[in-house]
């Protein structure tokens, strides 16, 4: 007779079953460049070149306490067990160093193969490091001692350095298509300690000195001290801000728009709309467009609010109403005209931020400080749908408000954002993910179609990679539709229904799974289990 064993659920509080892995061992310690007497002569000399730059330094290009600087690491030392912690202020003071975030670093140059030249590019880890004219001082006495006084790790983290100083002004502007001239910005500026009371005052008297109008900046200051400023520009307003050390980045910034087929195109013959008993207790939340109030398909299972200031418009009523239908029903490509749809097993609360008051270029901080508010205020909802964001690939060296929103939000709230990954991916340049599907904490959604009977990405959906933390992007891809093959969704009239494409509709089919995963749970799956199975299924 078998042994009786115990019932092991796998998903009911499946994580007490985890345990730690052991990591097996390497390739051996990596060799190393340069001794640590090389590495230091060249570190106190990029010191005394900062120290020397930081004295010319107009009062109006940086904070009076504070600056920051960039340390850039070799190529061979870009991985996370090669952090060279021995330099930085952690849970004790060393030299008054701090880090305060870092970013991929790409390096070209030209060399001769064959006798043509070619050009060559290697990629580092590039630090953000907070520093005082004192801390430069310590840590520029402190390398000066002897060398039998510094112990093996230090000395080694000191030869996995390429160069230490300001960041080129160069490398702050990124993302400006050929020909800019004027347009909305994004500047994202670093988190100050002694100086954090004055950064953004600082930085909105610069941009005002160099004609910035006060009725059209926006800004965003966190409790982390990342502050971000939107404001209208001009290519002279980037070269007066050119070099202004508090600045991490300043990138184009524009809202995405809807493809020229987001109203799609209404068909005859569709199906009903469902028999209604009860409008189901788990929600979703789509922050969109809006919904039509009396679509025969929503009324039941639906409410709508519009938390920004403005007039609903047709055209986004019409994107936010095929949405939350995908979000309740999913594509309607298998059911046949006639055919009464079953209840959906969600219902959606719809949260209109697009409105008629942006004009054609809407406000995206006015969208992110209400998403800020929506979520805190509905604690019932731990999954969103978003189908929009600002417009442009996503960059490695720069990140935008609305995906640092995103994911702290998730962090802070619990929740889970399915954000569409755009509808680029046919243009090359521009056909990585855009954000905030970028986010860490949220699942970025692509399409895929069926073209020909075979099933493969849609030629529109934007592709990964995504930044450092989470490249694998687009998480997830669900069917989006093609020219060929386009996805139904319901329509505003009963027996008809719409033809679409786009990732807009790919994103909410995955945000109604996500949600009855949750619901039929008993809220024993919660958003983190949800996103996890969901990219593991």
């Amino acid at each position: 007779m078998s042994e009786k064993k115990e019932r092991r659920p796998i998903l009911y509080n499946g994580q007490i079953y985890s345990e730690p892995i052991t990591k097996g061992g390497g390739g051996g310690e990596k060799a190393m460049k340069f001794t640590f007497e090389e590495a230091r002569d060249a570190i106190l000399k990029d010191i005394s070149q900062t120290k020397s730059v930081l004295r010319q330094m107009p009062s109006t290009s940086r904070l009076p306490n504070e600056v920051v600087l960039s340390l850039t690491m070799l190529p061979d030392f870009t991985a996370k067990s090669y952090y060279p912690d021995t330099l930085f202020d952690l849970e004790t003071e060393r030299f008054g160093l701090k880090e305060i975030g870092s970013r991929i670093y790409r390096e070209e140059k030209t060399v001769i193969v064959d006798s043509e030249e070619v050009i060559e590019s290697t990629t580092s880890k590039m630090f953000f490091v907070r520093a005082t004219e004192e801390s430069l001082e310590s840590f520029e006495k402190f390398l000066n001692n002897h060398t039998s006084t510094h112990t093996k790790k230090f000395q080694n983290d000191i030869r996995k350095l390429s160069s230490f100083g300001f960041l080129q002004a160069d490398e702050q502007i990124v993302g400006l298509p050929e020909g800019w001239d004027h347009g909305r910005l994004e500047a994202v500026l670093h988190p100050f300690d002694l100086d954090s009371n004055i950064t953004l005052e600082h930085f909105l008297n610069k941009i005002r000195e160099a004609g910035a109008n006060d009725n059209e900046i926006r800004y965003k200051q966190y409790s982390t001290g990342v502050t971000f400023v939107s404001f209208s520009g001009n290519s002279q307003m980037l070269e007066s801000i050119s070099g202004y050390n508090p600045l991490r980045t300043v990138h184009p910034l524009k809202m995405r728009e809807l493809p020229d087929f987001s109203r799609g195109t209404l068909v005859n013959g569709g199906p009903v709309e469902p028999v209604f008993t009860v409008k189901p207790s788990t929600v979703v939340g789509v922050i969109d467009g809006g919904v039509h109030p009396n679509n025969p398909f929503l009324m039941n299972y639906t409410e709508s609010e519009f938390p920004v200031a403005g007039n609903p418009v047709a055209s986004l009523l019409d994107h936010g109403t095929q949405v939350t239908g995908a979000v309740l029903y999913g594509p309607l490509n298998k059911y046949a005209n006639s055919t009464v749809l079953q209840e959906p097993q969600i219902s959606v609360k719809s949260f209109g931020v697009l409105t008629d008051a942006g004009g054609a270029d809407p406000e995206l901080y006015d969208i992110i400080d209400a998403i800020e508010v929506i979520i805190p205020n509905n604690p019932d909802i731990s999954v969103y749908n978003l189908s929009l964001g600002p417009k442009g690939p996503i960059l490695d060296d720069s990140i935008s408000r609305f995906t640092y929103a995103c994911d702290l939000l998730s962090y802070q709230h619990g929740v889970l954002f399915c954000v569409a990954v755009g509808n680029d991916g046919d243009m090359p340049g521009y056909d990585r993910i855009q954000s905030p599907s970028d986010a860490v904490n949220c699942l970025g959604i692509g399409a895929y179609s069926k073209v020909d009977g075979i099933y493969s990405r849609a030629y529109y959906s934007s592709i990964g990679p995504g930044r450092e933390g989470s490249k694998m992007k687009p998480d997830l891809m669900a069917f989006g539709g093609c020219n060929q093959n386009p996805i139904h969704l319901i329509s505003n009239e009963s027996g008809k229904r719409v033809w679409n494409l786009g990732t807009s509709f790919a994103s909410p089919i995955v945000a109604g799974i996500a949600g009855r995963l949750i619901g039929e749970s008993n809220n024993v799956i919660n958003s983190l289990n949800a996103k996890t199975l969901l990219i593991q299924s």
